[in-house]
């Protein structure tokens, strides 16, 4: 059995009514669509868009600025041994790692020191440390100035004083530091383990003969490291403004000199050295083990150039933030790998903006060039 319902007429009427508004109300929408009015997004093209105009621009350094940054942190990383200076005098250069190894011990007060200057040659005096308990002293000593203390080149390095003339000689080179650090630890027994050990770093060209451990601590960048096993580190830091001298007749730091840096004076010339270690509170004759390495680039002023060369390249914008970050900072103590990875990071959340070293044209140059730079 079928049942039907029969509705009234006014009712069947209403009903179509509704259905034809809604019809009419489809095709409205559709009409409004073909004038030109903006469809919707897909979602993920949406997700997209929102993300792009987010998005802050970050600083990226490049491979070359990359390599030149661990040269500095962390020298003592043989990638480093690579590395150049990405300042825009990008001639091919040699570059090349120097590595010297070497034990010193305490004088009979328990003090003694380690301290070098950046030199490319083998055979002239880079080196001062105290030897043993003859040393009497309890300050920095130049060497004809005191028994204990004993003068060393440095043998690691691949060229001779000769081969750097000035420029005078129609095969000369001439040379700059990329990167560099001075390394120690304590080899002694335990029993015997005390004391402190300070770095040391120039940051203008003093001489530190008479230096004790109070005036080494009176700078507040300098650390007291509590003496122990492990290496404890001092970095180089380039002083002056990149290729140009930062105080008369001074070649800055991120030059090329065509002469070799004049060796350890004696006496009265005293000591101007570039990194230290001083050492106070030990147990006279405690032996300490260090390590300096030296990252350096070479190259022909006129006549042959040294063999090995490679491509140098330039990053302003990346030597710029690299600048930017270590000028306020003394990556010095423990860690050197760590430092490393702090500072790259701490320059991956640039804003190209942040950079005070270079100029805003050079940040756009750097864009318009691409990947190379950023």
């Amino acid at each position: 059995m079928q049942a039907s319902i029969s509705l009234p007429p006014n009712n069947r009427q209403s009903q179509k009514g509704r259905l034809a508004g809604k019809k009419n109300q489809k095709k409205k929408k559709q009409r409004k669509g073909k004038k030109g009015a903006k469809p919707k997004t897909p979602t993920k093209a949406n997700a997209n868009y929102r993300r792009a105009v987010a998005r802050v621009e970050k600083f990226k350094l490049s491979q070359c600025s990359t390599l030149y940054l661990k040269a500095l942190t962390d020298p003592f990383n043989l990638e480093g041994g690579v590395a150049c200076i990405p300042d825009e005098f990008d001639i091919p250069s040699f570059k090349c790692l120097s590595v010297t190894r070497g034990t010193m011990a305490l004088g009979n007060l328990g003090v003694g020191f380690v301290c070098v200057k950046h030199q490319p040659t083998s055979d002239e005096t880079a080196i001062i440390a105290t030897n043993g308990v003859t040393f009497t002293g309890t300050t920095v000593t130049a060497v004809a100035l005191a028994n204990g203390v004993t003068a060393y080149s440095n043998v690691g390095a691949p060229f001779v004083a000769s081969q750097f003339s000035g420029g005078s000689s129609d095969n000369a080179y001439m040379w700059r530091l990329v990167g560099g650090g001075l390394r120690i630890r304590y080899l002694g027994t335990e029993l015997n383990r005390s004391g402190r050990e300070i770095p040391y770093r120039k940051n203008t060209l003093v001489n530190i003969v008479g230096f004790n451990a109070a005036q080494l601590l009176s700078r507040p960048e300098v650390p007291s490291i509590a003496t122990r096993r492990e290496w404890a580190t001092v970095t180089h830091l380039p002083l002056g403004s990149v290729n140009i001298g930062s105080a008369a007749g001074q070649i800055s730091d991120y030059e090329y000199n065509p002469e070799t840096v004049a060796a350890f004076g004696t006496g009265a010339a005293g000591v101007f050295a570039d990194l230290g270690f001083f050492i106070d509170g030990g147990v006279a004759g405690n032996a300490y083990e260090w390590e300096w390495y030296q990252h350096y680039e070479i190259a022909a002023i006129r006549g042959a150039s040294p063999a090995g060369i490679t491509p140098s390249h330039a990053d302003l914008p990346g030597i710029s933030a690299i600048r930017n970050v270590l000028e306020s900072n003394m990556p010095s103590g423990e860690t050197p790998e760590s430092d490393f990875q702090y500072y790259a990071n701490l320059i991956r959340s640039y804003a190209p903006a942040d950079m005070s070293h270079v100029l805003s044209e050079v940040v756009k140059v750097g864009k318009v060039a691409g990947p190379l730079l950023f």
